[in-house]
C-alpha cells in the first residue's frame, strides 16, 4: 500500500522543511502535472504580457526624443504597477494549485485525479487574486506609518490563503481567523516563512545567474557599441521570461512550508484529529 502524506499533525520549527520536501518528493509528478496542466498556461501569457510593455517601454525610450516624458514617474509607476499585477495574477493561480492540491490529497487521501483541480481553480482564484491585492495594500500602508507592524501583519496574513482553500472562508473571516491560529506562535511562523524564503531564493538565484552573466555580457557589448536596443532584444526577453516562470514556480516552496504550518497550528490549538479519534472510539464502543 502507498504511503500518505500526513498533513495534520503538530510539527515543530525544523521539521516543516524537512516534510515540505518530502512532499515534494513524494508527489513531484502529480505537483508537476498540476503545474504543467494549470498554472503554466497562465505564467506564459502574463510572461508574454510583461515582456510586451518591457519591450513597449524600451522601444519609446529608445526612440523618443523627449527623455523625461518617458522616463516619468507616472510612465514608470504605470509600468511598475501592469507587471506587480501580472505577478499577482501568477502567485494567485500558483497559490491555489498548491492549496487545492494539499486539500484533495488530504481529504481523499491522496486518491485523487489531477482534472478534479479544474473547476476548483476557475472557483478560487478570483477570491485568492482579490485577498492578495487586500493583504498587500494593508501590509504596505502599514510599513508607511511604522516597519513593524507591516512584518506582523505581512506574517499574519500568510496563513490567509491556505484559510480561504483549506477551509473554504471569506476574505474576511480568513483575515480573522489567521489572528486567532498564528497568537503565540508568530516568531515560529516567522522563522518558518524567512527560512522557506530564503532556500526559494538560493534555488531562483540557480537558476537566474546565468542569465545575470548573459545581462551583464549584453550591457557591456551594448555600451561598447553604443547600440542600447540589444539589451532588450527578442531572444533575450524570451530568456527571460522562461527563467521568471521557473522562479514563479518555486514559490510553491514557501506556500508548501506555510501550509504546513497551518496544520501544525490547527492541530496545536483545536486538536481535530484527537477529537475525530475520541468520536470513533465513541461510535465502536455505541
Amino acid at each position: 500500500m502507498e504511503k500518505i502524506f500526513k498533513f495534520r499533525m503538530v510539527r515543530d520549527f525544523g521539521t516543516v522543511l524537512n516534510h515540505a520536501f518530502e512532499f515534494i518528493k513524494h508527489e513531484y509528478k502529480r505537483i508537476g502535472q498540476a503545474l504543467l496542466y494549470f498554472v503554466l498556461p497562465v505564467f506564459i501569457l502574463t510572461g508574454i504580457a510583461m515582456a510586451y510593455t518591457t519591450k513597449v517601454y524600451t522601444a519609446d525610450l529608445l526612440n523618443s526624443t523627449d527623455f523625461t516624458t518617458v522616463n516619468s514617474p507616472f510612465n514608470n509607476l504605470k509600468i511598475t504597477g501592469i507587471n506587480y499585477l501580472l505577478m499577482l495574477v501568477n502567485q494567485s493561480v500558483l497559490c491555489t494549485v498548491i492549496y487545492l492540491f494539499i486539500k484533495l490529497y488530504q481529504e481523499k487521501r491522496g486518491d485523487f485525479k489531477i482534472e478534479e483541480l479544474k473547476p476548483l481553480i476557475l472557483k478560487y482564484v478570483p477570491k485568492v487574486f482579490l485577498a492578495s491585492i487586500i493583504t498587500v495594500i494593508i501590509t504596505v500602508i502599514a510599513m508607511m506609518f511604522l516597519l513593524i507592524p507591516g512584518i506582523y501583519l505581512g506574517v499574519v496574513f500568510s496563513l490567509v490563503f491556505p484559510l480561504l482553500i483549506i477551509e473554504d472562508l471569506s476574505i474576511g473571516q480568513a483575515m480573522s481567523r489567521s489572528f486567532d491560529l498564528i497568537k503565540k506562535r508568530w516568531w515560529v511562523t516567522f522563522g518558518i516563512l524567512v527560512i522557506s524564503v530564503i532556500v526559494f531564493y538560493v534555488f531562483s538565484l540557480i537558476f537566474a545567474l546565468p542569465m545575470m552573466l548573459i545581462t551583464g555580457f549584453k550591457a557591456f557589448n551594448a555600451i561598447s557599441t553604443n547600440n542600447l536596443g540589444e539589451l532588450y532584444s527578442t531572444s533575450y526577453l524570451i530568456a527571460n521570461t522562461v527563467i521568471t516562470i521557473i522562479q514563479t514556480c518555486l514559490y510553491l516552496i514557501p506556500f508548501i512550508c506555510i501550509g504546513l504550518q497551518y496544520f501544525s497550528l490547527v492541530e496545536e490549538k483545536e486538536r481535530p484529529t484527537l477529537q475525530e479519534k475520541i468520536d470513533q472510539m465513541t461510535l465502536a464502543n455505541d
